[in-house]
């Protein structure tokens, strides 16, 4: 393969040998990037990790009001469970949309920076029909006293048992597949 590598004249990039890529040329095209098993009724799976990220590099404008922006956020479960079929341990990262991080905004109208240069936070907001609302709405279920934000992420320690079940959301014309959660055990 590295004889199939060719470099431009800049040095910063190298050309590929399209018809050199072997298997790796067949990979289907799609928002998948791991074969996750379906499930279609819900099973037992364990919660080994969770991560919140924003997009720094993509402010969006709310639609209603222009004035205010924000980031998308994008919750990620990690979950291991036994696989219906085979049997083997199997886990899943899966992401829960619709959570939006609305910086602060200084007088100028600039955004307020922490001393990494990451943007601070004024307030979040999360649809209720998204994903991440329908889990936020599993967690007030199960617990009334998640009243904040802190607290519903504060509520995702590892080892805490779930039930998911796969679900096929669409995405700017893409399927994906993807674990959700369904109850808390």
């Amino acid at each position: 393969m590295v004889n199939d590598l060719k470099r431009n004249n800049s040095g910063s990039s190298i050309s590929l040998d399209l018809s050199a890529l072997g298997e790796a040329g067949e990979q289907s095209i799609g928002v998948e990037t791991e074969d996750k098993p379906v499930i279609m009724n819900p099973i037992s799976a364990t919660i080994i990790g969770v991560d919140l990220k924003i997009n720094t590099n993509q402010i969006q404008t709310n639609k209603d009001d222009e004035s205010k922006k924000f980031y998308r956020a994008i919750f990620t479960v990690e979950t291991k469970f036994t696989h219906p079929e085979t049997k083997e341990e199997v886990t899943s990262k899966d992401n829960y949309s619709g959570l939006r991080f609305y910086p602060k905004v200084n007088e100028d109208g600039s955004f307020a920076m922490d001393a990494n240069g990451q943007p601070v936070l004024d307030h979040f907001w999360s649809g209720e029909t998204s994903y991440f609302g329908r889990l936020l709405a599993l967690v007030q279920d199960v617990d009334d006293k998640v009243l904040t934000y802190g607290q519903f992420f504060a509520f995702f320690l590892p080892g805490k048992q779930v039930t998911i079940k796969t679900e096929f959301p669409q995405y700017n014309g893409q399927t994906s597949k993807k674990q959700v959660i369904q109850s808390f055990l």
